[in-house]
């Protein structure tokens, strides 16, 4: 009876070198495995890097486009003859500054016509102490001027400007002694006698309803004064009397 052969060098071979190509098989899939591994995330990689560059070209296209559709937007409306929506613009409160230019035949289009029945409102304007125009709010009586009203333009209702202009100024003397508190100061005041030219004029046009000229009244020095710093000097102009200037605008504002 035959035997079967005894395990030889030859089957162990056999046997060892299936192992090995077993072990090689495995070996060579982990291999295929890790590299389909990479490769897989390489293109998603790649995927992902192309997804962001189309993205990011899309929002760059877009830009031009919006602007187009602005644009179009803009002529059709244009086209439609629809006019653009304008913010109303609303004029600036008059103040008694305003009324200045009158003196020279200067116009306010927005104070009140000037009719010579009835009583008027009146600004008056005199010089400060480096000769500008200022509005007096102290010589007049009250219910002859407007008062100032921040809620509504009360200046709108002045139909005739007083104007008292400088036409000759003389120093005749230097007023010193001024104290700031109790501290003696080096400022100084030029005291000038003076004569004004006097008019009254409509707000509206300019036009001179009357005139005349005035001197100084009260050639003392002033007691009050305003300085900038402690050696200041000023001018002083001598005003014209009160009483003389009312009864000259009377029978044009109240007459």
């Amino acid at each position: 009876m035959p035997r079967a052969p005894a395990p030889g060098p030859r089957t162990r071979l056999f046997r060892s070198g299936r192992r090995r190509r077993q072990s090689v098989t495995r070996d060579e899939e982990h291999e295929h495995s890790t590299r389909r591994r990479i490769a897989t995330a390489q293109y998603a990689g790649m995927v992902e890097m192309i997804a962001n560059v189309r993205r990011a070209w899309r929002g760059l296209a877009l830009i031009p486009v919006a602007m187009v559709t602005v644009a179009g937007c803009g002529d059709n409306t244009r086209g439609d003859g629809a006019a653009p929506a304008t913010t109303p613009v609303v004029p600036m409160t008059l103040t008694g500054s305003d009324f200045k230019g009158v003196c020279q035949g200067a116009t306010v289009s927005r104070a009140a016509p000037y009719s010579a029945a009835g009583s008027h409102k009146v600004v008056m304007l005199s010089p400060d102490n480096k000769a500008n125009l200022v509005e007096d709010t102290s010589t007049l009586p009250a219910d002859w001027m407007v008062q100032s009203d921040s809620a509504g333009d009360a200046y709108t209702r002045i139909d005739t400007v007083a104007c008292v202009q400088i036409a000759t100024a003389d120093e005749i003397r230097t007023c010193d002694g001024y104290k700031d508190g109790d501290k003696p100061t080096k400022n100084t005041v030029k005291l000038n006698s003076t004569t004004y030219n006097v008019s009254v004029r409509e707000a509206t046009t300019g036009k001179v309803l009357g005139a005349t000229t005035l001197a100084s009244a009260d050639e003392s020095c002033p007691m009050f004064v305003f300085f900038d710093n402690d050696a200041q000097v000023q001018n002083y102009y001598a005003p014209p009397s009160s009483d003389e200037l009312i009864a000259f605008l009377k029978p044009f504002v109240q007459p």
